[in-house]
Order: C-alpha cells, then sequence, then structure tokens
C-alpha cells in the first residue's frame, strides 16, 4: 500500500515536470515559429 501511494507520488511528480517542459516548449515553438512542429 505504501509502495502504490509512493508511485502515485511519482507519476504525478513526474507529470507536473513534463508540463513544466510542455509549457516551455510551447514558448519557445511561438517565439521562433520554425521548430514548431
Amino acid at each position: 500500500m505504501i509502495a502504490l501511494i509512493s508511485m502515485m507520488s511519482a507519476t504525478r511528480r513526474s507529470a507536473s515536470v513534463l508540463a513544466r517542459i510542455n509549457s516551455n516548449m510551447a514558448t519557445a515553438s511561438t517565439s521562433t515559429p520554425i521548430t514548431a512542429v
């Protein structure tokens, strides 16, 4: 049970990190439209 909770917290943390990276890439693509796919 404790392992499951720690796994969920780790997944949530990685998801927040991915969201931050996605937002950073979005701002970068808007500033440089050439790299936008």
